[in-house]
């Protein structure tokens, strides 16, 4: 009896060009885009500035790859943002960038905000964001709820999508940080083809938390195709069509912290 986990064939499709092109087309520029916004935000860096980029354990084998070919004055380290292993008041400047979602609501979240202000120097700044409203995440919980039915549990790959910023700001509040200061702001994403769009989204964040069945293959187009329209309500506000490009916008809210 084969114990290889069913995957249906539209996913293996969406998902044969491999991770680095499957990220590039989901997300294209958006963390970076977000990343450079918090560092806008952020007062003057200087040589001696000494930074944490918290939560970046996704990129650290890539970044570190870039730290030896370049020379960068940079250490990395795998270590948990609910219990960071440097002393207190070590560093400058913090920057937490899209991390809060991954936590657990009014726990984790709590605990890794109290760790960013103890591990910031006395008056040092901090910048943290979450989406306020992100529409690709939203409609693809949806298509979740409408093939799946209302009652089917959370999708394991779709945190940001139940992570309010409601949540952020409480968070924020709980650990006790008592300057803060919110911008809003929007972030636009290119999407080159909706429909090649909605079969890597679903084929990435769609599959549920006790796996994939052959009724999920069956009803794949049902979920796509939620999909696409869904993306296509936010016209002028949310989504912009152009020479056959596709550009759908999300709000983030950016917290810029003061110890």
């Amino acid at each position: 009896m084969s114990t290889t986990p069913f995957i249906p064939k539209q996913a293996q499709e969406a998902l044969a060009v491999g991770p680095a092109a499957i990220w590039k087309e989901l997300y294209g520029d958006l963390m970076d885009e977000l990343a450079r916004n918090l560092l806008s935000l952020a007062p003057p860096i200087t040589a001696i500035s000494k930074i944490h980029d918290n939560g970046c354990g996704n990129a650290l084998a890539e970044l570190q790859k870039a730290v030896v070919a370049d020379s960068w004055p940079v250490t990395t380290e795998v270590v948990d943002s609910n219990k960071l292993t440097f002393p207190d008041g070590s560093f400058d400047l913090s920057i937490t960038n899209m991390v809060f979602a991954a936590f657990k609501n009014g726990t984790e979240d709590v605990q890794a905000a109290k760790e960013i202000k103890r591990t910031l120097k006395p008056g040092g700044p901090a910048n943290a964001n979450a989406f306020d409203h992100n529409p690709r995440n939203t409609i693809i919980r949806d298509a979740h709820h409408a093939t799946r039915g209302k009652d089917a549990a959370s999708l394991p790959a779709m945190y940001f999508a139940y992570y309010e910023s409601s949540y952020f700001r409480k968070a924020l509040g709980d650990a006790e940080w008592d300057s803060v200061r919110y911008v809003n702001s929007g972030v636009w994403v290119e999407i080159k083809d909706l429909q090649r769009f909605a079969n890597i989204a679903w084929a990435v964040t769609g599959q549920p938390s006790t796996g994939w069945t052959e009724e999920d293959e069956k009803n794949w187009d049902n979920a796509t195709s939620t999909i696409i329209p869904g993306l296509q309500e936010g016209r002028g506000n949310g989504f912009i069509e152009k020479d056959g490009t596709h550009h759908v916008r999300s709000i983030v809210t950016t917290a810029l912290l003061q110890k």
